[in-house]
């Protein structure tokens, strides 16, 4: 998989070339490249810009066709990250298959500015992407520090949610656009999404927590941009 900023533009004129469909609310293609790889519902974006062969587990996360066995064996397994999880649940369900458990992988919180598109993605294992709405992006893999302890504690937030929200999946909608903002829980059995206005979302029981959530990841992310 490629992912590093450095080789993201290349990555993604070969991606938008096999899936021209991808949503594009930058002005930068590989700003938009980075931002549709965080739903984890596109395999064809995860294959690089090259035709060199994957190392495990991603080999066996992208082989066609699909094995399903093996992809049950990568998602039950905690120490691959959860983005390859979701995305081997993701492929599992293009079989027919179904997981009996409801797993959470990860939190995206879009907020649209009057000067674009501001995200935020947690993962479970406390991998972090943030794209400020310039476009600049931030990179936080798994590990112990601040920023991956508060990434856990949004999904853990968002957790009472998705289980109120039961099995309805759908499919994913275009960037959020005017005063919503919107979350998005990216679990084994597919995206569920729920968007309000921002004051109606804080004061909402249940959205509330993973509000404040993201909010305290932000403000983590921001200390450790100014070196504080």
């Amino acid at each position: 998989m490629v992912e590093v900023p450095a080789r993201a533009s290349d990555a993604a004129s070969e991606a938008t070339s096999i899936a021209p469909e991808i949503f594009r609310p930058y002005t930068d293609l590989s700003v938009d490249f980075i931002y549709n790889l965080l739903f984890c519902d596109n395999v064809s974006l995860f294959r690089g810009p090259d035709n060199a062969a994957p190392d495990e587990p991603w080999k066996t996360l992208l082989q066609e066709p699909p094995d399903a066995r093996a992809l049950r064996v990568l998602i039950a397994d905690e120490a691959n990250e959860s983005r390859l999880r979701a995305l081997a649940c993701h492929r599992l369900q293009a079989t027919g298959a179904q997981l009996a458990a409801t797993r959470l992988f990860g939190v995206i919180v879009e907020v649209p500015l009057s000067q674009g598109l501001e995200v935020l993605a947690a993962f479970a294992d406390g991998q972090v992407r943030h794209i400020h709405h310039t476009g600049k992006m931030s990179f936080f893999e798994p590990g112990p520090g601040e920023v991956n302890a508060r990434a856990r504690r949004l999904v853990t937030a968002a957790q009472p949610r998705v289980e109120r929200l039961g099995r309805h999946t759908q499919t994913r909608l275009a960037p959020p656009v005017g005063d919503r903002i919107r979350m998005s829980f990216l679990t084994s059995n597919g995206l569920y999404c729920g968007e309000g206005r921002y004051e109606a979302m804080q004061k909402d029981e249940h959205a509330g927590p993973i509000m404040a959530a993201a909010l305290a990841l932000l403000q983590t992310i921001a200390m450790q941009a100014a070196g504080r």
